[in-house]
């Protein structure tokens, strides 16, 4: 598992800017919207976005 890990980081690390990104962007637009369950939907996509946020800030990406 270490080594598909340290093969590819780069793919991993795209990934969940993806999803960073996307969770983002449908946090914004529940927030504004404000349509049912907007707030249980707040909070699952702002969670998913602060997890992988911290997840790209403190992930050792070894370029070597």
């Amino acid at each position: 598992m270490s080594e598909f890990f340290n093969q590819n980081i780069q793919l991993i690390a795209l990934t969940i800017l993806v999803i960073f990104v996307v969770s983002g962007y449908n946090f914004r637009r529940n927030w504004q919207r404000k349509g049912k369950n907007w707030q249980r939907n707040c909070w699952a996509t702002g969670l998913s976005a602060c997890i992988s946020f911290l997840f790209l800030a403190f992930m050792p990406l070894s370029l070597t």
